[in-house]
């Protein structure tokens, strides 16, 4: 069986992920981007770099056994916001059909389309200019998807 040296793949995968983001965000975006995986398991106690690292990986291996949560992938799109890079490299970790796609508009502005499993595609445009809180449109419903 493979399974044990998938389990490694996977391991690596997200471990060399986590890196990635520590190195391109800042120590508080950093912060809310392992909150936000422990949120997701509803763990509620302080944490030291071990546990966190244990967590955010299991929330990404969670994440590879297909688990689908937009609520999870929207948090992290805005705490990754502008980052290209990391925002493409999530999509390691998202379901089969679900998809984080981001367009450049101009230099400041990028277009991120989470597009969902069910069909749905929801969108937030970023300025990177300034931080303000991400707007998310609907701009394919399940309804349009699937037709009349």
């Amino acid at each position: 069986s493979n399974a044990p040296r998938q389990a490694v793949d996977a391991m690596q995968k997200s471990l060399s992920y986590l890196a990635l983001v520590k190195q391109h965000l800042n120590p508080r975006d950093y912060d809310d981007f392992v909150e936000a995986m422990r949120a997701f398991h509803a763990e509620q106690k302080p944490l030291d770099l071990l546990q966190q690292q244990a967590i955010v990986h299991d929330t990404l291996n969670f994440l590879l056994c297909r688990l689908n949560s937009p609520a999870l992938t929207k948090r992290v799109v805005e705490i990754l916001r502008g980052n290209v890079e990391l925002l493409e490299g999530f999509n390691a970790f998202l379901t089969d059909g679900s998809r984080i796609e981001v367009s450049n508009i101009t230099a400041d502005v990028i277009v991120v389309d989470l597009k969902l499993a069910s069909g749905e595609v929801i969108q937030s445009v970023h300025n990177l200019s300034n931080q303000a809180p991400l707007v998310w449109t609907t701009v394919a419903s399940i309804s349009e998807v699937q037709g009349p």
